[in-house]
């Protein structure tokens, strides 16, 4: 994170304007629309509370651009209620767009001229970031003039994400105001993530606040401007004293052709439809069947795609391949009409679409036209698409009408092809003619004609090019098609040569094959002969044949487990970003086929991946789609369908050679070819070679040959021709020659793993890199000096460069090339300066899920590099925070294998003491404890423990935090005395020698709670738990997820006291808070277990369907999060056995009540008291089945149990005291339950309180007893008491007050595992 900073800079000149924000899911939620709720003054005052009574006056400045038409309504009833709201001393609505000079300014939609706000008051600009002002940066120039005398915001329907996808260059910024209502020049502003040279030439630079149209932004907003603090939000940051009046974007930019020319239609469309959400891309193809008119795009939005949301028409309008109209264009803004940016566009978004959408399209298009154009031309027009009917005379229509469909016949093709693009040559120019020569044929009455004359024969040719698809060649692709999505390949290799043979028989294969792939492909051969070439080609020859393609770096499992995660985000499957919970459901939907999210026609390519055991668990086999693999293992034979991948033919690498190099003679490239063995690797490597240097062949084979010499006596490893070797020596030397700096660069990367390296890696606090040769050490330090060094080590082909992704990668016979060449001391140092350069890069912010792309990427070059021998200090630190983000990320497994590695490691290298091994220690036995491997954990933490004694004393924070793993074992153990014994002590000791507020005095406050619970102490718990809740709150907010944690405890507490009316409340509105912090984190942990916690909350609170549906949505998700038997599943588990039995469900209840009590067996152990708790509920069910006697059994070996372990007066013993009571009533033995009521109801009554609900229920049972007995008066006056008792306490209509109420019912009573 940089410093904070005064907004007082300016931007560098290719950055004019850049935008930024956050939230993109609450904004995205909270956008509205026309006729969406949320404009009532109420709410409005609600969010804006932080300004209220501040006396602000408010301007809300509404773009007057053409697509605004759309948000007409939404604008008015936002501008209404605010005045309603109160908030404001006066609310003023004026245009936003283009003054007397051209530039935007503030004017009275009246008048029409320039309004200067008077004194300092707060500017709310609404804007779609349609009209190209927003782009050009001339909008933004004048909200920072604005900015620097009042405070100004932006708001609008696009959420940042989508105002991303328009062009919009985005940062994520915190914003803060010194004082309320501060302009924006005096606020301050940092990035909320540090990427490394992006702010490094930024100067004076004023912050426009950006949010989303909805409450949630308004509420941030409304804090920013009331200086509350921080605020994470989206920002633009407007240069100072820059005239961004000139600036105009670049509309082509998105995708450069590969000649240098602007892009084409097709690059254009294949850019945007891989970049745009699935929405708005299938949008677009809707849209291309239409004119662009406002309106009409709109209805067709609304028709077609109503979940998109009307955001999406501005999204598009505001994306690459539309241009705005001219203003003076059209009148009403509804009727504006926007246009494709170049010709053929129309027809390439079209051959994306089916028949049937496109005639859908065409029948709201002769809707819309029959509404407006009819009156306009005095004349009935035949619809968009439509057969004419007859020959006849031209009719008059509008030339984008005409343009419109000519595309659309063309698409349709069949019978329409001969009526499409038929013009009047007298009276019309060709619409795409048009485009291209920039002019347009305009009527006297301002709208563009042409004339039609039907049945017209002519040109059939495509205008977008004859490569373009009709939508009948799509018809048979699935209905869940609504946009490609292709991603992760590296760039596509200019010179790929041959393969022919081998490209078709993966066409045959992979396209052509059966509908369903039983196996995956294969590419299989050795390092160096071009797998992942013939992949990349493939992939990039027949993208437009696949719905998706993508790419998975197979050879570490993490990063195909981050690839898979990153697919699940680009299919918009709301997965989140954690490991162990997206990764399944990824591939969960790929193999279904039938996912409405995921096109059946997908291809996923697994390259360089390693051995199959390791990968089979990631290939969605079964489903849909294809599944291609390259490898060096041979394993692969017997697992996929292998196609084998040899060296080039003679001829091939001749053809390379030559490409490169035409002068070559067939002769001598042969001879080049034939020494080298036909590698393609080292044919394309030595073909840059020549190039560079510019060395005649037969100078080049006698150096090969002298090369080879040299190396005769060199051990190498690699298993390939000594020419092939000797072919990169020659090469590494003149690289030495010409660049020293670019060798050491290349030799420290040989360490890292061949795999995609970001250069932002290189230069990223780079000055903590020491003890380098002087050569890297420069490249390092110098940007400039990096670039030429990648530059000269690329000429010789020895990297390849993805300038998409800003990255590097070696392959690996470079890799053993260059470290083979290295004497022991350069290998040990250029080895130390990878694991440098890797320590450099900690984000050191493991628990950020921003920092988990960059985490996962450090991940491969850590295991490469062997850094986990290291003994620097910031290397170790990198690796401590590298297995706590495997645990954040999901991947608990590979934190437990990693953690339990490097425990050892630095057990042998450092010593049993040393500060850095006894932390690892701490994690390996907390990742045993998550994995409920708590039989592992326990010696561990307990010999930790006494480390820690020695090492640092009783009173030091590593030992009160190793004291506090041991207690959580004694909880996992089942000694809840124990742990409570430990727990107190510890808190005691954080108290003495920390105080109350310190965090880690709160930590050890709220384990006490935990284990005051677990002991049945719940007044004590209760007690302490609301001081620790108050403070914690104080210290960090009322939602951060330390407060809420004890929240949940806090409510727990109440529950059991008896409290269950408002403990429910108060739970309810928890799990809300989760869920509104959880909306971009699906099946968050916390938010399962309060959901948990809340099954039997809302079952106490008399609410069963309500705790049967938290029971099962809790238990699906811990299930799918940590598997069957892990303790919290398992205690979800019980939960919906409890409910189901209540709801009458007794035999499914049944039987899930047995296969808990099993697992919980085998987890924790047949005596532990969670094992004890699922038993209870097994013998209740077990009576209600008519077995008496076996519910005895059960209830007397679980009370035995429970006093053993927990003593009697524990509120389970007790609790099971009186089952067992019901147990010997059921059997007939009145005297039996009585005596045995009697004795449990004086205890429950000192372990829960006279009038707490579970001695009510008591007493009810023994008024049971008494009527057994014959003593009916008795029973009646305890029953009548007793209901009316219960009545005051839970309500009239609670389940138990109403079950009660029938003098021979019985109550059941149940035991809920409290957290460990």
């Amino acid at each position: 994170m940089v410093p904070s900073v005064r907004a007082r800079a300016h931007l560098s000149p290719r950055e004019a304007v850049t935008v930024r924000a956050l939230d993109e899911g609450a904004d995205d939620r909270a956008a509205a629309g026309p006729g969406a709720p949320g404009w009532a003054a109420d709410r409005l005052r609600d969010a804006l509370a932080p300004l209220a009574g501040r006396a602000h006056e408010l301007v809300v400045a509404v773009d007057d651009g053409p697509a605004m038409a759309i948000w007409a309504s939404a604008v008015d009833d936002f501008v209404e209620g605010l005045r309603g709201s109160g908030v404001f001393e006066a609310v003023t609505a004026c245009a936003f767009g283009p003054g007397d000079t051209g530039r935007p300014a503030l004017r009275d939609p009246d008048a029409g001229h320039v309004l200067e706000p008077a004194g300092r008051r707060l500017v709310l600009v609404l804007t779609d970031l349609v009209d190209r002002g927003w782009r050009s940066g001339r909008a933004w120039a004048t909200l920072g003039e604005l900015g620097a005398g009042h405070s100004v915001a932006v708001a609008g329907p696009l959420s940042w994400s989508m105002a991303r996808r328009t062009g919009l260059d985005l940062h994520r910024v915190r914003l803060k105001a010194p004082e309320p209502g501060a302009p924006n020049t005096a606020q301050e502003w940092e990035p909320q993530v540090d990427v490394p040279g992006l702010y490094d030439d930024l100067g004076h630079v004023v912050p426009i606040f950006l949010t989303g149209f909805g409450l949630p932004g308004l509420r941030r907003w409304a804090g920013l401007t009331a200086a509350t603090g921080w605020t994470t939000s989206g920002a633009a940051l407007v240069a100072v004293g820059r005239d961004l009046a000139a600036v105009e974007p670049d509309l082509a930019a998105a995708e450069p052709a590969t000649g240098g020319g602007p892009p084409t239609a097709a690059q254009l469309v294949a850019a945007y439809r891989a970049s745009a959400s699935r929405s708005v891309a299938a949008l677009a193809v809707h849209f291309a069947a239409a004119p662009l008119e406002v309106a009409l795009l709109a209805r067709i939005q609304e028709r077609l795609r109503p979940d998109a949301g009307p955001a999406a028409v501005a999204e598009f309008l505001g994306g690459p391949l539309v241009a705005q109209p001219p203003r003076d264009s059209y009148t009403d803004r509804r009727r504006a009409t926007f246009d494709f940016v170049v010709a053929g566009v129309r027809e390439e978004l079209l051959a994306h679409g089916r028949r049937s959408e496109t005639e859908r399209v065409a029948r709201l298009v002769r809707e819309y036209l029959h509404e407006h154009e009819s009156e306009m031309t005095g004349t009935a027009l035949p619809a968009v698409g439509e057969l004419p009917r007859t020959e006849g005379p031209t009719i008059p229509a509008p030339r984008h009408v005409v343009g419109v469909d000519q595309a659309v016949r063309r698409a349709l093709s069949g019978i329409h092809l001969p009526y499409s693009s038929r013009l009047d040559p007298v009276s019309a120019v060709n619409v795409d003619q048009g485009k291209k020569d920039g002019a347009r044929v305009s009527r006297p009455d301002g709208h563009d004609h042409a004339r039609v004359r039907a049945g017209a024969d002519g040109d059939r040719r495509n205008a977008g090019g004859e490569n373009v698809t009709s939508t009948v060649d799509r018809e048979e692709r699935s209905e869940t098609l609504v946009a490609p999505v292709f991603g992760g390949l590296p760039p596509r290799n200019p010179n790929f040569t041959g393969r022919a043979d081998l490209l078709q028989e993966l066409e045959r294969r992979l396209v052509r094959g059966s509908t369903a792939a039983v196996l995956p492909e294969a590419l299989h051969g050795m390092g160096g002969v071009g797998k992942s070439q013939l992949a990349i080609e493939y992939a990039y020859r027949n993208r437009t044949k696949f719905d998706v393609i993508w790419w998975i770096p197979a050879e570490r499992a993490v990063k195909i487990v981050d690839s898979l995660v990153e697919l699940g985000q680009r299919l918009d499957l709301n997965v989140g970003t954690e490991a162990n919970v997206a990764v399944q459901q990824v591939l969960d939907a790929l193999r279904s086929g039938g996912h409405p999210k995921v096109p059946a026609n997908w291809l996923l390519i697994f390259d360089n991946a390693d051995s199959p055991d390791a990968v089979q668990q990631y290939l969605p086999t079964g489903g849909t789609g294809r599944i291609l693999v390259t490898s060096r293992n041979s394993q692969w034979l017997s697992v996929a369908r292998p196609l084998e991948v040899d060296v080039f033919r003679r001829a091939e690498s001749v053809q390379l050679l030559r490409r490169r190099d035409p002068d070559l003679t067939e002769e001598d490239a042969g001879r080049l070819a034939e020494a080298l063995g036909d590698l393609p690797l080292a044919v394309a490597q030595a073909a840059a070679w020549r190039v560079e240097t510019g060395m005649p062949a037969a100078e080049y084979l006698e150096l090969l040959a002298e090369k080879q010499l040299e190396l005769l006596d060199v051990t190498t490893t690699l298993d390939y021709p000594k020419s092939v070797a000797a072919m990169w020596d020659l090469s590494l030397s003149e690289l030495k020659r010409k660049n020293p700096s670019a060798l050491r660069l290349l030799q420290m990367c040989a360490f890292l793993a061949p795999e995609p390296i970001n250069r932002t890696m290189f230069t990223y606090n780079s000055r903590n890199i020491v003890g380098v040769p002087p050569e890297l050490s420069r490249v390092l330090r110098d940007r400039l000096r990096l670039s030429e060094a990648i530059r000269d080590i690329h000429r010789f082909a020895l990297v390849r460069v993805d300038h998409r992704a800003n990255s590097i990668e070696l392959h690996r016979l470079v890799q053993a090339v260059l470290i083979s060449q290295m004497t022991d001391d350069e290998r040990a140092t250029m080895r130390h300066a990878a694991h440098q350069m890797l320590a450099a890069n900690d984000p050191e912010s493991p628990g950020e899920s921003d920092n988990w792309r960059k985490y996962a990427d450090l991940n491969a070059h850590l295991a490469a590099s062997n850094a986990y021998e290291c003994e620097a200090e910031p290397v170790r630190s990198l690796i401590n925070n590298q297995v706590q983000f495997l645990y954040r990320w999901g991947e608990h497994d590979r934190s437990l294998e990693l953690s339990e590695r490097i425990y050892r490691i630095w057990l042998e290298r450092l010593g049993e003491v040393h500060h850095d091994t006894l932390r690892m220690g701490r994690w390996y036995g907390f990742m045993l404890w998550v994995q409920s491997r708590y039989a592992e954990a326990a010696p561990l933490n307990s010999a930790l423990l006494e480390r820690h004694r020695g090492a640092f004393g009783e009173e030091h924070e590593e030992t009160i935090a190793a004291i506090s793993a041991v207690a959580a074992d004694r909880r996992a153990e089942g000694d809840f005395p124990g742990a409570l014994e430990l727990s107190r002590r510890n808190y005691e000791l954080c108290v003495r020698y920390l105080g109350d507020d310190e965090p880690m005095t709160l930590n050890e406050a709220h384990n006490l709670g935990v284990s005051l619970r677990l002991a049945g102490d719940y007044r004590s718990a209760h007690e302490l738990d609301t001081d620790t809740w108050d403070r914690k709150v104080q210290m960090y907010g009322q939602e951060h997820e330390m407060a809420l944690m004890t929240q949940v405890s806090l409510v727990l507490d109440r529950r059991e006291l008896g409290d269950y009316q408002d403990a429910r409340v108060e739970h309810e509105e928890i799990v809300r808070v989760y869920e509104r912090q959880g909306e971009l984190r699906p099946l968050d942990p916390r938010m399962l277990r309060a959901v948990r916690h809340l099954a039997a909350t809302r079952r106490k609170a008399g609410d069963h369907e309500g705790a049967m549906e938290a029971a099962d949505t809790a238990f699906e998700g811990l299930r799918m999060r940590y598997g069957l038997d892990h303790a919290d599943t398992l205690a979800a588990a019980l939960a919906r056995s409890i409910t189901m039995r209540y709801l009458g469900r007794h035999g499914k209840a049944a039987q899930l009540a047995q296969d808990i009590l099993i697992r919980y067996a085998k987890t924790l152990g047949p005596e532990h008291p969670h094992t004890l708790s699922a038993a209870v509920n097994v013998a209740v069910l077990r009576r209600l089945a008519g077995d008496a006697r076996g519910a005895r059994e059960l209830d007397e070996s679980t009370l035995a149990g429970f006093r053993a372990r927990l003593g009697p007066d524990h509120p389970s013993s007790v609790l099971t005291a009186l089952n067992l009571a019901s147990d010997l009533h059921r059997a007939g033995d009145a005297r039996g339950a009585f005596e045995l009521d009697t004795e449990v109801l004086d205890r429950a009554t000192a372990v829960f309180g006279a009038d707490h609900p579970t001695t009510l229920a008591c007493r009810s049972n023994l008024a049971q007893d008494l009527r057994a007995l014959g003593r009916d008066a008795e029973a009646d006056v305890l029953h009548e008491g007793t209901a009316q008792a219960l009545r005051d306490r839970l309500g009239e209509r609670h389940p138990l007050v109403i079950r009660l109420g029938d003098p021979v019912a019985r109550a059941d009573f149940d035991i809920d595992p409290m957290p460990l």
